[in-house]
C-alpha cells in the first residue's frame, strides 16, 4: 500500500506539513507567552513606581510602626488609598506588595498588603539590585523585586493565572485549528495527488495492453506541457518504433519462411523423384546441390541482416583508395555486362577514406549487378565517384527499365522486388541486396538513395560523410 507513488508523496508532504505546523505552533505559543509576560512585567514596573511615589509622599520615618515579634506578616499597610492596577476598572485589583527597609545592615519588613507575596531566600540590599529589578515566576504569581527610595526594597506580585488560562486556551484552539488544517490538507492533497498521477495510471494501463499484444494502442495525451505529457509523447514514439520493429520482424520471418519454402520444396521433389538413368540421377543431384547452395547464400544474407539488427556487425575501417576500389568492382562485373552487350563507363575522382573496403565493395557490386540485371541488352551503365567538401558520392546510373514511383518508398525493404518477373533463386534475386547495402551505408554513417523513372532508368547514390574519416 505504502509503496505506491501516491502514498509516498502524501506521507512525505504530510510529514513536512506536520513539521511546519509544529514549528508554527511552538513559535505562536512562545510569542504569545512572551507578549503576556511583557505586559505583566510592564504592569509590575508601573506599580513599583506607584509605591515609590507613596514612599516619597509620606514621611515614613515619622510613622509609628508597631513592634514585631518575628512575624513580618503583621506589618501595617501603606498609608493612603489602596493602590490599584490602573487597568480596566472592571478588572482592577489591589496591588500585592511587601516592603523592606535596610537598617543596620539588615532588611527589615515594614509594610505589606493583604495576601502579601512571599519571597523565598534572603532579600538583597537596595544597592545590590539592578535598576530594572529582579523578575521571577512563583507558582501562578509573577513577581518583581526592585529598589525604591530611602533604602527601601519593594516586592510586587500579581496573580496571572487568568492570563495563563487564556494562554492555555489559545494553545488548545491552535492545536485544534492545526488538526483541522492537517485533515483538510490530507484530503485535498490526496485528491490533487491522484489527479496529478492519473496519467501514470494511463501509461501503465496502455503499456500493459501493448504487452498483451495490442501493438496499435497509444497513451492518450492531455493538453498542456507537463512532464508527464512529455513522457507520454516519448513513450508513444518508443511504442511506434517497437511496433514497427515487431511488424518488420514478423514480416521478415514470414518472408524468410516463404523464400526458404520454395528451395526446400524443390529439394524434396528431387529427392522423391525416381531417375531412370544415371544421367537423370546426376542431373537431379546437381539441381539439389544448386538449390542447396542458393539456400546457403540466402541464409548467409539473413544472418548478415540479423547481425546488423543486433548491432553485432562491427566494421573495421582502414585507409582505402575509393577510386581503385570502384574500378576493381567494375572490372569484376565487366564479363557479366559483356554478355548483354552493356557498356560501362566510369568517371572517378581520386579519393581516399577510412572505410571497410570489403563492405563498400559489396555495396558497389550489388548496385552494379542490379543495374546490369535490370538493363536491356545494349544498354549503358555509368559509374561516378565525386568528392565534395562534405561528402564522397558514388553513383551507379543505368538506362534500364526503371522503377515505378509507387514502389520507390519500398525499394530498400527486405524481400521487396521491384520486378517480380526477374525474381529467381538461381540468380540470387531474393530482394535482400539493397537492404543489406543500406545497412552497410548506415553503419558508415552514410546514406543510400535512389532516383528512378519507369522505362528510363535508375540512379543509386551512396553518400559517405567526409568528417567521419
Amino acid at each position: 500500500m505504502f509503496r505506491s507513488i501516491s502514498s509516498q508523496l502524501q506521507i512525505s508532504y504530510g510529514f513536512l506539513v506536520v513539521l511546519a505546523l509544529f514549528g508554527v505552533g511552538i513559535f505562536g505559543y512562545l510569542h504569545r507567552k512572551s507578549e503576556m509576560l511583557r505586559q505583566v512585567d510592564e504592569a509590575l514596573q508601573n506599580r513599583s513606581k506607584q509605591i515609590s511615589a507613596l514612599l516619597v509622599r509620606y514621611d515614613l520615618d515619622e510613622l509609628k510602626i508597631p513592634d514585631r515579634v518575628g512575624n513580618r506578616d503583621s506589618s501595617p499597610y501603606l498609608p493612603g488609598p489602596p493602590i490599584s492596577s490602573g487597568d480596566d476598572p472592571a478588572q482592577s485589583q489591589t496591588i500585592l506588595y511587601r516592603i523592606w527597609k535596610a537598617e543596620a545592615g539588615e532588611m527589615k519588613p515594614v509594610f505589606q498588603s493583604e495576601l502579601a507575596p512571599h519571597w523565598s531566600g534572603p532579600v538583597p540590599h537596595p544597592r545590590d539590585l539592578l535598576t530594572n529589578g529582579i523578575f521571577r515566576t512563583e507558582q501562578n504569581q509573577r513577581q518583581l523585586l526592585s529598589r525604591a527610595v530611602r533604602n527601601y526594597v519593594v516586592l510586587i506580585g500579581t496573580d496571572f493565572s487568568n492570563r495563563q488560562a487564556a494562554l492555555n486556551q489559545f494553545l488548545i484552539r491552535m492545536i485544534f485549528a492545526e488538526i483541522v488544517f492537517l485533515a483538510l490538507f490530507i484530503l485535498i492533497g490526496a485528491w490533487l495527488t491522484q489527479r496529478a498521477l492519473r496519467p501514470i495510471g494511463k501509461i501503465s494501463s496502455t503499456a500493459r495492453t501493448i504487452a498483451d499484444g495490442a501493438l496499435d494502442q497509444r497513451i492518450p495525451i492531455d493538453g498542456g506541457s507537463s512532464e508527464l505529457s512529455e513522457l507520454s509523447l516519448v513513450l508513444n514514439e518508443s511504442f511506434d518504433r517497437l511496433e514497427d520493429s515487431i511488424l518488420r520482424q514478423r514480416k521478415f520471418t514470414s518472408d524468410a519462411s516463404h523464400e526458404l519454402r520454395t528451395p526446400i520444396t524443390a529439394i524434396l521433389a528431387e529427392g522423391q523423384s525416381k531417375p531412370e538413368s544415371i544421367e537423370e540421377f546426376r542431373d537431379s543431384l546437381e539441381r539439389c546441390v544448386g538449390t542447396a547452395r542458393s539456400m546457403g547464400q540466402l541464409v548467409d544474407q539473413l544472418l548478415e541482416l540479423a547481425r546488423f539488427d543486433s548491432n553485432d556487425n562491427e566494421l573495421i575501417r582502414e585507409p582505402t583508395d575509393l577510386d581503385l576500389l570502384v574500378n576493381r568492382a567494375v572490372q569484376m562485373v565487366l564479363p557479366l555486362a559483356e554478355e548483354k552487350s552493356i557498356q560501362i563507363e566510369h568517371h572517378l575522382d581520386v579519393s581516399q577514406a577510412d572505410v571497410n573496403p570489403v563492405r563498400i565493395q559489396q555495396v558497389i557490386l550489388n548496385l552494379l549487378n542490379n543495374a546490369i540485371s535490370y538493363t536491356e541488352t545494349g544498354g549503358k551503365v555509368v559509374v561516378r565517384l565525386i568528392e565534395t567538401e562534405t561528402t564522397i558520392e558514388i553513383t551507379v546510373e543505368d538506362n534500364g527499365i526503371g522503377i515505378a514511383q509507387e514502389k520507390l518508398p519500398h525499394i530498400f525493404e527486405r524481400f521487396f522486388r521491384a520486378d517480380e518477373a526477374r525474381a529467381d533463386h538461381e540468380n540470387e534475386h531474393y530482394g535482400l541486396g539493397l537492404a543489406i547495402s543500406r545497412e552497410i551505408a548506415v553503419a558508415h554513417r552514410g546514406t543510400l538513395t535512389v532516383e528512378s523513372e519507369l522505362d528510363k532508368g535508375s540512379v543509386f547514390t551512396l553518400r559517405l560523410p567526409r568528417e567521419e574519416f
